[in-house]
């Protein structure tokens, strides 16, 4: 089980801080934040397609990213947003687990935060 430090530490490497953890029962859900990416068109998803081969893919997916985040009003006021993580530090695995985090000024999320597996996997 990972605990917070290692958490923090591999958010780093995309260039996500770690403002606070969230570890509200109440609250949402955290595999919610996996249950997005099944919705279909009809529900409202959007896609936006790259081409594994493009000398840009990072770039343009993080940009696509950043549209998406924030179009959709991803950030609260203090330009904040959740990201899933892991149960930590002994909590029980059926709470939510939740950091709450920010950008940094340099920021990878599809680059760095997938290759690391910090914030998803590319599919084969």
């Amino acid at each position: 089980m990972p605990d917070r430090e290692m958490i923090i530490a591999s958010l780093g490497t995309a260039g996500v801080e770690v403002v606070d953890f969230h570890w509200d029962s109440a609250g949402l859900p955290a595999s919610a934040a996996w249950m997005l990416s099944a919705c279909s068109t009809e529900d409202g998803r959007e896609d936006v397609e790259f081409m594994f081969d493009d000398s840009c893919l990072i770039e343009g997916a993080n940009a696509a990213w950043w549209d998406f985040a924030y179009t959709g009003r991803l950030f609260d006021e203090e330009g904040c947003f959740l990201v899933s993580v892991g149960p930590v530090d002994g909590e029980p695995s059926a709470r939510p687990h939740w950091a709450r985090v920010r950008l940094r000024e340099e920021w990878d999320v599809i680059g760095k935060g997938v290759d690391r597996g910090v914030l998803g996997g590319l599919r084969d």
